[in-house]
């Protein structure tokens, strides 16, 4: 094992509290002789201490007075005794510096993964978000590029407003696909309509909102002779309210 494995893998720390096996310990110890060891190990001791100092409470003067005079008035074994205890004490303390050390080390590694586990959460809608966009523009592209969609440009029918929306209509598949991108956003309570003419006679194509990106599929139809954008109240009209038509456009044959 290197002295980079022994800096990285915590020995240092559970030799301090004696938590290793005769094997690991001799490890450590002669790992000790190097610099790099040697000094994080008096860094990780200089904490440890500082933390069980930290959490120390300091004995009442009366109380500290009567242990004195009972070293000095009952002997040596006595003297030991509480010797002995006093480092069962700051064994304690130590102990408990050392299990405070290593979960603040183990709560700051898994708030970084949690922390990392959200930037991956996000990064991953991100990616879906790019992947629906680019499915959604290669499908618009698709379109465009057919020869079977026959283009259909809806100009406006208000006087002074330039606006505009688009259809791409393939009979043949029976799909109408409109583009529109340039018209202004309604008011709450109100929607755009689509109407297909057909002999004269419009026929409902479906409500929308304006998407200023990308092509919406609307009702299919066999055959058209031209489109038209009213608006109506929300949800669409049975049939279209004429003053607000918006803008219209007829099929070429």
């Amino acid at each position: 094992m290197t002295s980079e494995e022994i800096i990285s893998s915590g020995l240092l720390e559970a030799y301090l509290t004696n938590d290793l096996s005769d094997e690991q310990r001799s490890s450590v110890e002669a790992h000790l002789k190097d610099r790099s060891v040697r000094k994080e190990y008096l860094a990780i001791q200089q904490k440890l201490e500082a933390m069980a100092f930290a959490a120390s409470l300091a004995p009442d003067q009366e109380v500290r007075y009567r242990v004195l005079m009972k070293l000095v008035t009952k002997g040596s074994s006595k003297g030991r005794m509480m010797y002995y205890l006093a480092a069962s004490i700051s064994l304690a303390l130590l102990s408990m510096a050392a299990a405070f050390y290593f979960y603040s080390k183990y709560t700051i590694t898994n708030d970084q993964l949690l922390a990392m586990e959200s930037q991956n959460r996000e990064m991953a809608d991100n990616i879906r978000q790019v992947n629906t966009r680019m499915e959604g523009m290669r499908q618009d592209l698709s379109v465009l590029i057919n020869p079977a969609y026959s283009r259909v440009v809806m100009n406006s029918t208000q006087s002074g407003l330039a606006q505009q929306a688009v259809i791409y209509f393939n009979p043949s598949e029976q799909k109408v696909y409109l583009n529109s991108s340039t018209l202004p956003e309604l008011t709450e309570g109100q929607q755009y309509q689509l109407w297909a003419l057909i002999d004269g006679q419009p026929v409902d194509a479906g409500t929308f909102d304006v998407v200023k990106d990308g092509f919406q599929q609307m009702r299919s139809f066999e055959r058209a002779d031209a489109f038209a954008v009213t608006i109506e109240p929300k949800g669409g009209s049975t049939s279209p309210t004429l003053e607000k038509m918006q803008v219209y456009g007829e099929v070429r044959s």
